[in-house]
């Protein structure tokens, strides 16, 4: 991966991640539940994009790989949301979020804050949270709305990091895709400052 982040042999490093990621879902499909699909995707697009055109600043990448990156994080949002809403019990009973961060998922954090927070907090963040999922289209597509979604995505998964045992990493997993829907311009100001 970071032959792949350093533009060392890309294209030969992309297809070598893809095939480790596609062997460790087919041993363990079942620790490799979510976030290795997600990668093998993401990984998959990666495989098939043509490499930039151009060097430095000027160089240019097709729309393409990054429109399918940005339409498979919506569509895993509201396909979240509409499970939550349609088949799970989220819309009817206030109280899914406080017993489903008693269980196996249960991290000190979330010990304490099921002692300090009212059980209305946790109705308003389960409400919150599916809110954002079903709608995420609306607030990450416009670019005005973008910092808001942003916000709204991150907060998100920080709570969800902080109150699901190791959950981190699919939280962690989630808030680098958002990279995709940062405008190049804005990107490039970044990495120069961060350089």
């Amino acid at each position: 991966m970071l032959a792949i982040i350093f533009g060392w042999a890309r294209r030969a490093a992309t297809w070598i991640v893809l095939a480790g990621l596609l062997y460790v879902s087919l041993a363990d499909p079942i620790s490799a539940f979510t976030i290795n699909r997600l990668y093998v995707f993401g990984f998959l697009v990666l495989a098939f994009a043509p490499g930039p055109s151009g060097q430095g600043p000027e160089a240019r990448i097709p729309a393409w790989p990054i429109r399918v990156l940005q339409v498979s994080l919506l569509i895993h949002y509201v396909a979240s949301g509409l499970c939550k809403a349609l088949r799970g019990d989220w819309l009817a009973y206030s109280d899914v979020l406080w017993v489903q961060v008693q269980g196996v998922y249960c991290t000190e954090a979330a010990a304490w804050l099921l002692r300090v927070l009212p059980a209305g907090a946790w109705t308003i963040l389960q409400h919150a949270a599916l809110g954002f999922e079903l709608f995420a289209p609306l607030v990450l597509i416009p670019r005005r709305l973008r910092p808001l979604g942003f916000l709204l995505g991150v907060g998100l998964h920080v709570v969800v990091a902080v109150t699901m045992y190791q959950l981190i990493y699919f939280s962690l997993q989630m808030i680098s895709l958002y990279v995709v829907f940062v405008e190049p311009t804005r990107l490039r100001r970044w990495l120069a400052r961060l350089s």
